[in-house]
């Protein structure tokens, strides 16, 4: 009959210390990857700005970036799919810079247009680094990307980034 010999602590506790490194530094990559700004296409968007469009956006300045928050809409029209994402365009060099975009309940937005439709889900929040802008903040445009429901519009505001406290 063979003999059970436990194995050495030192090497449970190197292989622990390796696994949690692992995950860590998976962790790190996954949030670097979510936060980074990225050029799009316009091509990828298809559709013209819906009729009854609205939003609202305010730039506020976050340490060494600028932080976008509001909500954007179709008034008359339910959220069934939601993906809306802030991207700056920068008319010197034809570029769309897609912002890391989170969604957030903006039940203002309800109270705002008060139709009875629940407009809360238009709600996010994005922000961009300092250092990633080409140019200074008025030089660009604030834009959406606007995947809701059947829409697949890339929508120009006329508003710039700029900083609006």
């Amino acid at each position: 009959m063979e003999q059970w010999i436990p194995a050495k602590k030192n090497l449970i506790i190197v292989l622990c210390a390796v696994m949690a490194g692992s995950v860590l530094l998976f962790l790190g990559l996954l949030r670097m990857s979510l936060r980074q700004e990225t050029i799009i296409d316009p091509n990828a968007y298809q559709t013209v700005q819906p009729k009854g469009f609205t939003y609202h956006v305010t730039a506020t300045p976050a340490g060494k970036s600028l932080q976008y928050s509001g909500y954007a809409c179709v008034i008359g029209e339910r959220f069934e799919t939601v993906d809306l994402r802030v991207v700056l365009f920068h008319a010197a060099s034809n570029s769309y810079l897609l912002l890391p975009t989170e969604m957030v309940l903006r039940p203002d937005a309800t109270e705002e247009i008060a139709d009875g439709i629940n407009y809360s889900f238009g709600g996010f929040s994005a922000f961009v680094r300092n250092k990633s802008l080409k140019a200074a903040p008025q030089d660009y445009e604030i834009c959406f990307a606007y995947r809701v429901n059947e829409h697949n519009a890339l929508i120009h505001t006329g508003q710039t980034a700029e900083v609006l406290v």
